[in-house]
């Protein structure tokens, strides 16, 4: 009797130490599988933002390029206003000199009103993507609409 109460603890203690081995086993499969789906949400995660941040690169990459070469459109225009006034600032300085003719300060005149008409246009013709790029860029806003040269 006792051989058998002893084998029935035996085999009980097995049982339950099997069933014990069985339950962990499937804790620790279904913990690695949560485990495994946490660290794939998180991987997701990490690929979404990438993509979101690559996507943002190219965008912000073309709107740099957009922006240099709007830049550059104005810098070629501003370059060939200021070679304008830079003209007619010498054409002015050599027609304050008091031994300048009548017809001399006409000529004079004449080319500072077509440089002013030119000038005019390179301002209303520098546009980038169909938008201009100076607004207001008057003559008067600039001191140019009256220019008089007949005197010295």
């Amino acid at each position: 009797m006792l051989i058998q109460k002893r084998t029935s603890m035996l085999l009980s203690d097995f049982q339950i130490s099997n069933l014990y081995k069985k339950n962990m086993a499937q804790n620790n499969n279904s913990l690695s599988s949560k485990k495994i789906k946490k660290e794939r949400v998180v991987d997701l995660a990490i690929t979404d933002k990438a993509r979101g941040n690559a996507h943002d690169y190219y965008t912000n990459s073309k709107d740099v390029q957009s922006a240099i070469s709007r830049i550059q459109v104005a810098e070629n225009s501003l370059t060939s206003i200021n070679d304008m006034l830079l003209q007619m600032t010498e054409l002015c300085i050599q027609a304050a000199k008091h031994n300048v003719s009548p017809e001399d300060r006409h000529t004079i005149s004449t080319e500072i009103q077509q440089l002013t008409v030119k000038l005019a246009q390179s301002t209303d013709s520098a546009k980038f993507n169909n938008e201009n790029l100076f607004d207001d860029f008057s003559m008067e806003s600039l001191g140019l609409s009256h220019i008089d040269v007949s005197t010295p």
